[in-house]
């Protein structure tokens, strides 16, 4: 593969396995995002993205939301 087109990603550690941002959305102000496991596409995660730290999603209610909008948005 040429180096010359090589992405460079951030990949975030959680639970021992690497996830890699898919999409991030915002939803009332604050910034979701969508993580995808590098190594199984299944395995994902919504987490709130503040200042390029992970936290955790408030409630379900708003997990749920998000994951509405992320799946309403057309790829780009």
């Amino acid at each position: 593969m040429n180096q010359d087109n090589d992405l460079e990603v951030t990949a975030y550690e959680i639970d021992g396995k690497d996830y890699v941002i898919s999409k991030i959305v915002d939803y009332e102000g604050s910034n979701y995002c969508y993580l995808v496991n590098v190594d199984d596409g299944h395995d994902v995660f919504i987490k709130k993205y503040v200042d390029g730290e992970l936290e955790p999603v408030e409630s379900k209610e708003i997990a749920f939301n998000v994951l509405l909008k992320i799946g309403s948005q057309e790829e780009a």
